[in-house]
């Protein structure tokens, strides 16, 4: 969902640098959660009983040369890691991995 409400989309991306929110099922709250490539998590919450709301900034600018058309559209990855703990900077344990892709305009 992008920050409004909406369906993310081909026909309704989000913008640079804007939050939008992930569903994952599965994760017990409350999880200490990482990402990477410019994503960022801003928050979580229960969905319901089973399913976590996972709140991620889109990064600024996209990283790792995505290929964008000229319109500047892109679908762009996003990765989430439950970790056991971080240290200096590392995921020293833990478990899951879950990802998704987000429409992004990249022109907005």
């Amino acid at each position: 969902m992008n920050a409004d409400g909406s369906l993310n989309s081909p026909a309704n991306p989000a913008t640079l640098g804007s939050a939008v929110s992930v569903f994952v099922n599965g994760l017990m709250p409350p999880p200490q959660l990482q990402t990477i490539n410019g994503w960022s998590v801003i928050g979580f919450a229960p969905a319901n009983p089973f399913v976590l709301r996972v709140d991620l900034r889109v990064p600024s600018a996209l990283v790792n040369n995505f290929s964008c058309p000229s319109s500047g559209l892109c679908a762009v990855q996003f990765t989430l890691y439950d970790v056991g703990f971080v240290f200096a900077g590392q995921i020293v344990s833990g478990g899951e991995a879950f990802g998704g892709v987000v429409y992004v305009n990249q022109t907005q």
